[in-house]
């Protein structure tokens, strides 16, 4: 990445029809970097200053995400309509995220697991299962509420792929994206509440956003037809619990 996309910039992409499309970009460089296995083996990973992906790569080496402006992140709000707690919406690519969090790492630098501090409850852990060629982002959250009023919404997380031709397709519980010639990636979700774990609700769309906004927030590709998968476990916060969202590539 060049060092002049490094900053807080308007990046602007000429689509395929020549619409240009704007995004008011954080800092979402690659920051914390890890890489396990070489060859086939090979499984790496760069996180932005705010806990997002900034490249995600198998054994062909490409980078699944846009190279120049990365879209991945989440977003997550009340929709209960008790107005319990403010929309929590970390996506940099596409200017959300405010300032970048506090960011600890219990085992060394350089080791995993890293937790940035911009979390529901301000803890938010990111490590690897480098033998599944696995990333996986947990977020606890507390009981938000009380007397059957209870915070209740989508927690969605998104990647924009680095491809307007990706293979998009779901299963029951996850998205795939799959960027020729190079490697698969599979997003996975699931909500740990009282003891009962549901899974995501997964989703993609070439270009825009094909549902309603989630959470206020229209996820705008970089140019149209740009691959994005989503995955939406939701969560109802009547109990403390946590979220797990993970990326696996194959």
């Amino acid at each position: 990445m060049k060092l002049g996309l490094m900053k807080a910039v308007l990046t602007l992409t000429i689509g395929l029809l020549g619409t240009p499309l704007i995004h008011a970009q954080l800092n979402n460089s690659c920051t914390y970097s890890y890489s396990f296995g070489k060859g086939d083996k090979l499984f790496a990973f760069c996180l932005t200053p705010y806990g997002t992906l900034a490249s995600l790569q198998g054994s062909s080496g490409d980078n699944l995400l846009d190279p120049v402006n990365p879209i991945e992140g989440w977003v997550m709000c009340d929709e209960s309509g008790y107005g319990l707690f403010s929309t929590n919406e970390v996506v940099p690519g596409l200017g959300l995220g405010g300032s970048p969090p506090s960011v600890t790492q219990p085992k060394g630098v350089g080791n995993l697991p890293i937790i940035f501090g911009n979390g529901i409850e301000g803890n938010l852990s990111v490590t690897a299962v480098p033998s599944t060629k696995t990333v996986v982002f947990t977020m606890p959250f507390p009981k938000i509420g009380s007397q059957g009023e209870y915070a209740s919404g989508p927690v969605v997380r998104v990647m924009g792929l680095g491809s307007t031709s990706a293979t998009l397709s779901t299963s029951s519980v996850s998205a795939f994206g799959y960027v020729a010639p190079g490697d698969l990636v599979q997003l996975s979700a699931a909500d740990k509440e009282g003891g009962i774990t549901s899974p995501g609700y997964p989703r993609v769309s070439p270009g825009a956003f094909s549902g309603r906004a989630v959470c206020g927030v229209n996820f705008q590709p970089n140019s149209p037809g740009q691959g994005f998968i989503y995955n939406d476990p939701g969560f109802y916060a009547w109990t403390s619990g946590t979220i797990i969202w993970s990326y696996r590539v194959f």
